[in-house]
């Protein structure tokens, strides 16, 4: 291959439309004026300069798939978000063009406070308790998960006999479809490893790193996280090694899982060599969806949508990977606002997470440990049904001032100490004291372990500062049902608002529902708007 056999582009010749996403890598525009292969919409991937992009790399990955058979070709360009030309800034490579996501890779996202959103169909969305995916609008089965590990296993197998290593092989680069039938499709395509030649860093997504020491971009390293994502895909879990729930499917399918994970890279089953034992336990697996409700969109004319891409070129909710591994929230434990917006409303990411990428929603699952709801935020608000009217009203309680604006009650000292309890616990990491001041039947259960550890995980680098109660009503004297908060919240990124999952330091406005707890405490139900901007 010579350098100008390569399909390039200027940047200057496009007409680009919306940003879908940046990040640590870059950012991703949709393209008004150009078709992948004369078929297909395209986005445009442009690099930061702090990016250590290997040219030659690029310029193989582009050529390749005019190396190949038609047949061989038209099914990368079907089944990948492949890089189809190099993109130039006044003669510089800058970044690609590829294929828009198909919309069959899509689903609609429920949120608690924003109602339905166009997502991308992550397989990380799976990784979850059938609970958390019944909630965020996906309808799939124990057959339907089989049949989709069967089509990954053929294409990823398919993909190793082209030359082609996934290498950052995890579910945040691959897309799952079920609408009529089952298929995946991989993004980020320009980490892969051709022929042992990359255009990137070769890196592990957190919580899917190969054994220490081992080389990454390898058949061997494809092989086991394929494995680890089996077990995760039946464990209903982000962070399992228990092979217990793919085993109880099959004794090969649990043989086939702990051989993946052996140390050893020559003893792991290629993704291929699970096929049979995968269409054998398929045949008998339930039929039956988590949820009556489908995930899919009405059928509509391909064109690039404004769900989130991410830093790496495709959506990465919450944490890009990179070569050193960083702290992370589960990316879909709660519905709503996004990462930072769990610090606030207690609600967790995709992010998530998320959603974080942020997708968060009041999504709960496990038993709980005993206690007693709101317990911390009764001791820390007292009696909140007082009508005693207080001599002159505090201009704050602990952490958390008071607007001059609301009128003289009694209650208010009582709400403020509330949100001085949970504003607390998350800055001090004391996640079950903040958690306490929930009202157990709201968007976060406060006796439920699980809901408390998702809630911890979600709000895990949140520092909150500048906390102010500006608002409550009704102002009549009467029982509080709604109060308003204005902070700031800092974070690392990845963790920030579902529209800037990226930014480190975000301004908030929410408003909470409240409600009365068995002490006759001031508790968070829910929340019912919330609004933010970058600081």
């Amino acid at each position: 291959m010579s350098a100008e056999a390569v399909r390039r582009v200027e940047v200057s010749s496009l007409r680009l439309g919306a940003v879908l996403g940046s990040g640590g890598q870059g950012r991703v525009v949709a393209v008004d004026n150009y078709l992948i292969d004369g078929r297909w919409s395209a986005v445009l991937k442009t690099y930061n300069a702090s990016v250590s992009l290997g040219v030659r790399g690029l310029e193989e990955i582009v050529a390749f798939p005019d190396q190949l058979h038609h047949n061989d070709r038209d099914w990368l360009t079907t089944v990948t978000s492949w890089p189809w030309a190099i993109a130039m800034d006044n003669g510089t490579v800058c970044g690609f063009l590829m294929r828009a996501v198909p919309d069959i890779y899509t689903f609609n996202f429920m949120t608690v406070t924003q109602g339905s959103k166009v997502r991308l169909s992550t397989v990380e969305f799976l990784l979850n308790p059938d609970d958390y995916v019944r909630r965020s609008g996906i309808s799939i089965s124990e057959k339907d998960r089989l049949n989709l590990l069967a089509i990954l296993g053929d294409t990823v197998s398919r993909l190793h006999a082209l030359g082609i290593v996934i290498g950052d092989f995890s579910p945040k680069n691959l897309l799952f479809n079920l609408r009529s039938y089952s298929s995946c499709f991989f993004i980020d395509c320009d980490a892969i490893s051709l022929r042992g030649e990359s255009a990137l860093q070769q890196v592990d997504t957190p919580e899917w790193e190969l054994p220490a020491g081992e080389e990454r971009g390898t058949e061997a390293s494809d092989s086991y996280k394929f494995g680890l994502l089996a077990i995760r895909l039946f464990a209903r879990d982000q962070d399992s090694r228990d092979v217990s729930a793919v085993a109880a499917l099959s004794p090969e399918l649990g043989r086939l899982a702990r051989l993946s994970q052996d140390s050893n890279p020559l003893n792991r089953p290629g993704p291929g060599s699970w096929v049979t034992a995968i269409q054998s336990a398929a045949a008998s697996a339930s039929s039956v969806s988590v949820t009556q409700a489908s995930s899919a969109l009405p059928p509509r004319q391909e064109s690039p949508q404004p769900y989130q891409y991410g830093a790496g070129g495709a959506v990465r909710p919450p944490v890009a990977a990179t070569p050193v591994a960083r702290s992370r929230a589960k990316p879909l434990t709660l519905v709503g606002v996004g990462v930072a917006a769990l610090a606030v409303i207690g609600v967790i990411i995709a992010g998530n997470i998320n959603n974080h990428t942020s997708e968060a929603g009041s999504l709960s699952s496990g038993t709980g440990p005993t206690g007693s709801a709101g317990s911390a935020g009764a001791a820390a608000s007292g009696a909140a049904g007082s009508q005693s009217a207080p001599a002159a009203q505090p201009s704050a309680v602990g952490s958390v001032g008071i607007s001059d604006n609301i009128s003289v009650d009694s209650a208010v000292p009582a709400v403020a100490g509330m949100f001085n309890t949970y504003f607390t616990g998350i800055n001090d990491h004391d996640y079950q004291q903040a958690a306490s001041v929930y009202d157990p039947s709201g968007i976060v259960d406060p006796n439920d372990s699980s809901q408390v550890a998702q809630f911890a995980k979600g709000v895990s680098t949140t520092s909150d500062s500048s906390i102010t109660l500006v608002n409550v009503t009704p102002s009549d004297g009467s029982t509080l049902q709604t109060a308003e908060v204005q902070f700031t919240s800092n974070q690392q990124a990845g963790f920030g608002p579902e529209d800037n999952p990226e930014s480190t330091c975000t301004n908030w406005d929410v408003t909470y529902t409240l409600t009365l707890g068995s002490s006759n405490n001031y508790l968070i139900n829910n929340v019912s708007s919330a609004s933010d901007s970058a600081c």
